[in-house]
């Protein structure tokens, strides 16, 4: 089979979608080989066709290209189920093809996107093997990298055959290797997901899933009693006869497909050698399993959220018994246990009137492993018309931010979608706003080296930090879908060595959170803990360095402060709070809440998202930072690579940026300095 490639107008289109310019690519794939050489890690590749394919679905990314590259080669060596043993005329390959189709339509859509369609070919007969379809997903993959151009991705999934028995081969670890491994080493971009002969039940599984999905790719998804309603969104030249197109017979594009595969024997036998020497990667910690594919942070709850979702359904199913006891629960529970009487499952819990959004606040092991738990249904909503989100008007407005981020000679490179839609809706998406956040994003970068240089997380004085002090962002949400942020001492006495390193630490995590949250929150809830406050330990805190944290906090991050309770007061507080007083806004002042019991601070954050050291169920404290603490070494490379990420001043338009002026004793701090 050939893959018709876009040509003329549409050729353009699709250049103009991925951000190419006519005589750039020969540029890029220099720039890209250069940066090949210099990673030890990675093997030598010298294919053109495949190093334009990643960068085509890069969008012509250059650095988000660098990390599909690396995870590509990195993931080969870690799922050998997908990417081992890849001979297509080995037995069990033979055996897919005979069982199986997974075939992408010779033409294009109108708008240049490619339709790949999956599906039995005779459930009478057929000897099903999840993994081995998922290593022939990847093989086609391959393929179309080297031979491919298109805007996009359309997938159809024939599900006439399909049965609990399939269904039962979809196990939690397996399907999170292949999604990691589609998503982040594959430069994929999906515009359509249709499925199609879908059982009567199928709308009802979805709709316990969409809640677990990113709303882009939920709203991709269509189901379809039959083909026929696939014309609606589809032409007639991309779909085979028996789909009511004339591309030709699904036997022949299936039988000319598996030509295509074989052809390319020698060479997917060759690539099962290149992957990356983990030995020799940069920084000297390699990626293991665990790293890429392990059981913790989001995707632990995720999976509990998963099983949950799939006993809630199942269990009310006679004939479903053999696909409980097949459904593990990460944390020990079988789908058994977990479906008896009397339990309530996900699905009921979301509906029930409960104060913490946490996908099972009864557990506190659960809540514990758990890094941040994501809004969704009514409190999703609410968080978003707070923040005055239109997602119509999202691709526009960060489309505007990026374009007047590329304009300004003083900042950085800056294509991190994910932490330009936080400072979005951090800034309830004002434009204008934002751009006075990033400008002083990347100045504080610069402005204030003890909070953004060394910052590698496995130095000796950050690693100290950690046992000296807990700083976690909690796992759950409040009702209101505030975060909440637990500070307080990690040792029966505080001594924190240096306050400046421990600001530092706060902010990294900082960082990361504008990654993290994936759905945005309401705001921010700050918990500090003053039963181990001495005068000795808050001289510490000069007022320099102060300042200097509250305007970074106040001025370059997208930080919504909703409140600030301070628990386990004693007379010492009232002497800092009048310290600091000055050097906040109004506003803030008035969000600042005492507590000297507990039962008052419960009105506001429930005991249920509370440490277990403070009487609450949402797991111990010490579990939660540890979670933290894991996260942020994992990040490692990040945090190295982001040092030398900040403003130029020397190239800002107009005035530079004082910073005697930005954090200078004036005004009300020299007279605060001076009592």
């Amino acid at each position: 089979m050939t893959l018709v490639l876009p040509a003329g107008d549409m050729l353009k289109k699709i250049q103009s979608d991925l951000n190419l310019t006519e005589g750039r690519e020969q540029e890029d794939l220099s720039k890209l080989k250069e940066w090949l050489v210099l990673q030890p890690h990675l093997p030598k590749i010298d294919d053109d066709r495949l190093l334009a394919g990643f960068l085509y679905g890069s969008k012509n990314s250059m650095e988000r290209c660098k990390k599909v590259i690396d995870l590509h080669y990195t993931v080969r060596g870690a799922a050998p189920e997908f990417f081992k043993n890849r001979d297509p005329k080995n037995a069990d390959m033979q055996s897919c093809l005979e069982s199986v189709y997974i075939v992408p339509m010779p033409k294009l859509t109108a708008e240049g996107a490619r339709v790949t369609i999956h599906g039995l070919q005779d459930p009478a007969k057929s000897q099903f093997n999840a993994s081995e379809c998922m290593k022939l997903v990847f093989l086609t993959g391959d393929i179309r990298l080297r031979e491919d151009i298109c805007s996009g991705d359309v997938l159809i999934y024939d599900l006439s055959g399909s049965s609990l028995s399939h269904l039962a081969q979809l196990t939690l670890p397996l399907v999170r290797k292949f999604m990691i491994c589609g998503q982040s080493a594959y430069p994929v971009r999906l515009r359509e997901v249709h499925l199609v002969n879908a059982p009567s039940f199928l709308d009802k599984i979805l709709a316990l899933f969409k809640p677990l999905m990113k709303d882009k790719l939920a709203d991709r998804i269509h189901i379809h009693a039959d083909v026929a309603a696939l014309q609606k969104f589809l032409s007639k030249d991309v779909l085979p006869k028996e789909y009511g197109g004339d591309a030709g017979e699904m036997k022949e594009l299936h039988a000319s497909w598996r030509t295509k595969l074989e052809s390319y024997r020698d060479w997917f036998i060759s690539q099962e050698s290149v992957l990356v020497d983990e030995a020799k990667r940069p920084g000297g910690k390699p990626v293991t399993q665990d790293d890429l594919f392990g059981l913790d942070g989001s995707f632990r709850q995720l999976a509990v959220d998963l099983a949950r979702v799939f006993i809630s359904f199942f269990q009310g199913i006679p004939t479903a018994a053999p696909i409980l006891r097949l459904i593990h629960i990460p944390g020990g529970a079988t789908g058994k246990e977990v479906a008896r009487p009397g339990r309530r499952s996900v699905a009921l819990l979301r509906e029930s009137p409960s104060p913490l959004h946490s996908l099972h606040s009864a557990s506190a092991h659960n809540m514990a492993s758990t890094l941040l738990v994501q809004p969704s249904g009514e409190i999703s909503g609410k968080i978003y018309k707070e923040l005055c989100e239109d997602k119509s008007a999202v691709p526009e407005k960060m489309k505007n931010i990026k374009e007047w981020l590329a304009l300004q000679p003083h900042l950085p490179p800056f294509e991190d979608d994910d932490r330009i839609l936080t400072f979005l809706r951090g800034c309830k998406h004002s434009s204008e706003k934002v751009k006075k956040k990033l400008d002083m994003y990347f100045s504080m970068r610069a402005a204030v080296p003890e909070f953004y240089a060394e910052r590698d997380p496995q130095s000796e004085s950050l690693q100290k930090v950690w046992t000296e002090v807990h700083m976690p962002p909690l796992p759950g949400l409040t009702a209101e879908g505030n975060r909440v942020i637990w500070m307080c001492s990690a040792q029966p006495e505080l001594n924190i060595s240096s306050a400046s390193t421990a600001m530092k630490l706060a902010l990294m995590i900082g960082d990361l959170r504008l990654k993290l949250e994936e759905h945005g929150v309401a705001g921010d809830v700050y918990v500090l803990d003053a039963a181990h406050a001495t005068a000795q330990q808050f001289a510490k805190f000069t007022p320099a360095i102060i300042r200097k944290f509250l305007i970074s906090v106040q001025e370059a991050y997208p930080v919504r402060l909703r409140q600030v309770h301070v628990i386990n007061i004693n007379p010492l507080v009232d002497v800092i709070f009048n310290f600091v007083k000055p050097l906040l806004k109004e506003k803030i002042k008035n969000r600042i809440h005492f507590h000297s019991k507990m039962d008052t601070f419960y009105k506001i954050v429930p005991a249920e998202m509370c440490p277990t050291e403070y009487g609450g169920q949402g797991g111990s404290l010490k579990d939660i930072s540890g979670n933290w603490k894991k996260t942020v070494e994992e990040n490692r490379q990040w945090f190295l690579d982001q040092e030398t990420v900040k403003a130029d001043e020397t190239r800002r338009p107009g005035k530079q940026m004082n910073y005697d002026e930005l954090f200078g004793a004036s005004g009300s701090f020299r007279k605060l300095n001076i009592d």
